[in-house]
């Protein structure tokens, strides 16, 4: 069997489990790439494909969301934004554990943090999640152009159809941001509870990602306690760990907390 064949026959079997063929073929394909060259042995780079994988996406997979239930849900309700349509995009939000978490704060959250930032004509949402539905809590203009990007197909297939009906100038694609580089400039990022999972497969990749993005505002986020609601001293680990990101950078720098959420947001020097 050549290397060619090798290799497309492992990235398949990676992909033949359902939860990894909701992911980007191309990340998985990466992955699976790097750790079968470097394994050689084809049960330990499964291991490691699967560790990888499962460290930068498994936790913010949502297995129990039926995607197609909640299109007909949507489907129902009239083309403007009504309490019944804001409930219901609570209720879906509620079932991604990272926009479950921010739920609580919802009606403030957005408020709080774009008073520091003023009114952006184009914002890019980098790992997504199911945040783009936030965006009627978001003080934003409705022509404001809102790009989004995740690796979860299903999801993203989701959110295509949902905002082609209510909010047609949002964007959303699928993009590692592991090797997303801007081609323009945004007048916000947000990358909200990443930073740690880049991290954690690549002590370089926050650094280098921050190097390729441009843009006037830049929110970054950081979890506070656990998937298991603990603390565990995750404040000060991550404090640290932004502090090292922005060391010797020209940066001003506001902070903004929730009980569960630290958020920093970005700016350039004047």
């Amino acid at each position: 069997m050549s290397d060619t064949t090798q290799l497309s026959s492992f990235i398949e079997y990676v992909c033949s489990s359902p939860k990894y063929a909701m992911l980007s073929k191309d990340l998985v394909s990466k992955i699976a790439s790097e750790e079968l060259q470097n394994k050689g042995n084809r049960a330990k780079a499964l291991k490691s494909t699967r560790t990888r994988l499962h460290r930068l996406a498994g936790a913010f997979i949502p297995s129990n969301i039926d995607y197609a239930k909640w299109l007909r849900v949507f489907k129902d309700l009239p083309s403007q934004i009504t309490s019944e349509h804001l409930a219901s995009l609570k209720q879906i939000m509620r079932l991604h554990s990272s926009t479950a978490e921010r739920l609580p704060y919802l009606d403030e959250v957005y408020k709080d943090i774009f008073s520091h930032i003023p009114s952006p004509s184009s914002i890019l949402d980098l790992a997504c999640g199911l945040n783009p539905l936030a965006i009627p809590w978001m003080p934003i203009d409705v022509d404001t152009e809102y790009h989004a990007c995740d690796i979860v197909l299903p999801m993203l297939d989701f959110m295509e159809n949902y905002f082609s009906v209510f909010r047609p100038n949002t964007h959303v694609f699928e993009k590692n941001i592991l090797e997303f580089q801007a081609n323009r400039s945004f007048d916000l990022i947000m990358l909200l509870k990443t930073m740690p999972l880049l991290a954690q497969i690549d002590k370089t990749a926050p650094d280098k990602l921050l190097s390729r993005l441009n843009f006037k505002y830049l929110l970054i986020s950081y979890p506070l306690q656990s998937l298991g609601k603990q603390y565990k001293g995750m404040e000060k680990t991550y404090r640290t760990q932004f502090e090292n990101l922005i060391a010797n950078k020209p940066f001003q720098v506001q902070e903004y907390k929730l009980p569960n959420e630290l958020f920093f947001i970005l700016s350039h020097h004047d």
